[in-house]
């Protein structure tokens, strides 16, 4: 069985029988620090795969802000814990 969903920020998927969205498209202010831009832009993500990235422009960025839904490479969270836990001489 599956069906179409909608999930937070206007995203739209299928939703496989597993539970996982078979295919989503996203909207979004995107960043891409490879070749140095961000702005609107839509994604479409196929089995967990990036298939289209489509900048988007004039009306079909409409609604779309820098201070709304971000979309951008994975971030890693760095830091590290040492001497936990009892923080021991």
């Amino acid at each position: 069985m599956s069906g179409t969903t909608v999930g937070p920020s206007g995203s739209v998927g299928t939703q496989s029988t597993v539970g996982a969205p078979a295919s989503t498209t996203l909207r979004g202010w995107a960043v891409d620090p490879a070749v140095g831009r961000e702005g609107a832009a839509e994604l479409e993500i196929s089995d967990g795969i990036l298939v289209r990235l489509t900048w988007l422009e004039g009306e079909s960025a409409a609604g779309i802000a820098p201070g709304g839904t971000l979309i951008a490479p994975g971030f890693v969270d760095l830091h590290a814990h040492f001497r936990e836990p009892g923080n021991e001489d």
